[in-house]
């Protein structure tokens, strides 16, 4: 099996701890290539479907020798290199301490072992392994103490810190700021097109949700107190002339983009970064709303599109709720 040059020489990265300790230089070769994939997505090794890798083989990835993708053969073999890889992982005495690693450390207690419980059942699904091979910890439900609700000024600083002029820094900026701004739910982004922007209501702009949660249309108006989180979008959106908004790459390299929406797993990636999830973006959407801009319940329950007013009220949140700390120490 012909391999990439240099396949060997990766960054530092959370996902080379797969290539740690592989003698075999074919098999280490192979798995090379799975944390290469992983790096230039954005994704991590412990939560990712190894049916995607599978299809990147088959369709996107190149030989070096016929500059086509792997047989079903191949692709298979590859994919069971890294299976092996989770395999050994899984039954390694240090895999715990490597995944409470990789959580970060302002993380709760109670979060932190629902995220090790969480990563240690994926690698156990993906490694075939039984779960007594494991000692899973306790699943602890997270609390509404526990939602990271942002500012504006916090949003805006957390999108803003995706520097660079890179065309993947362009996109992966517009996504966060646009979440923050828009208070859609991920997969209402990942949905969207061009015309879906350039909508008005009532001579407001605003952005129209053509398939919302239970298939409702919605419009959501774009606020004057949030404009300058949309203002970190026009750099990207005038890449986009039709089509899918938010785009993955043709290749690894993130030099240009595929007419095709986003998955959500890629925005949820994005905001784990950061120590979030996406979905956090609509809690402090509605806590900006409510509590900073003073809107009405009823309209942030509506740019929502709620059905009941105490979902809203959840998300956003008490008043004297302060969950921002954290964040603001990592400075």
């Amino acid at each position: 099996m012909t391999q990439p040059p240099n396949a060997l020489a990766l960054p530092p990265s959370p996902n080379a701890r797969l290539l740690a300790g592989i003698v075999n230089k074919d098999r280490a070769a192979q798995v090379a290539i799975f944390v290469r994939w992983l790096d230039s997505t954005g994704r991590r090794w412990w939560e990712t479907d190894l049916r995607e890798y599978r299809d990147y083989l088959l369709t996107e990835y190149r030989t070096a020798l016929t500059q086509r993708p792997l047989s079903k053969v191949s692709a298979s073999k590859y994919v069971e290199a890294v299976r092996r890889r989770y395999h050994a992982l899984a039954t390694d005495n240090g895999l715990l301490d490597a995944l409470y690693a990789a959580v970060p450390d302002n993380t709760s207690p109670a979060d932190r072992e629902a995220e090790i419980t969480r990563l240690l059942r994926y690698v156990n699904n993906n490694a075939n392994v039984e779960h007594n091979r494991i000692k899973l910890p306790t699943i602890k439900h997270q609390t509404d103490q526990e939602t990271v609700r942002l500012t504006f000024a916090q949003a805006y600083a957390l999108a803003e810190s995706i520097g660079g002029k890179s065309l993947r820094a362009i996109r992966d900026r517009a996504i966060v700021a646009f979440l923050f701004a828009t208070g859609l739910r991920v997969d209402e982004l990942c949905s969207l097109v061009r015309s879906d922007l350039e909508q008005t209501a009532e001579g407001r702009a605003g952005v129209v949700v053509q398939h919302g949660k239970g298939d409702v249309r919605r419009f959501v108006i774009f606020l004057p107190e949030l404009d300058p989180l949309l203002k970190l979008t026009h750099d990207y959106l005038a890449f986009i002339d039709g089509g899918y908004v938010f785009r993955p790459f043709e290749s690894r390299h993130c030099k240009s983009l595929v007419n095709a929406a986003i998955s959500k797993r890629s925005v949820q990636a994005l905001f784990e970064g950061f120590g979030m999830h996406a979905h956090q973006a609509r809690h402090s959407y509605a806590r900006m709303l409510n509590i900073e801009f003073g809107y009405s319940m009823a309209f942030v329950q509506e740019q929502l599109a709620h059905e009941s007013e105490h979902t809203t009220r959840h998300y956003v949140g008490k008043r004297d709720d302060v969950r921002f700390d954290e964040l603001d120490q990592r400075g």
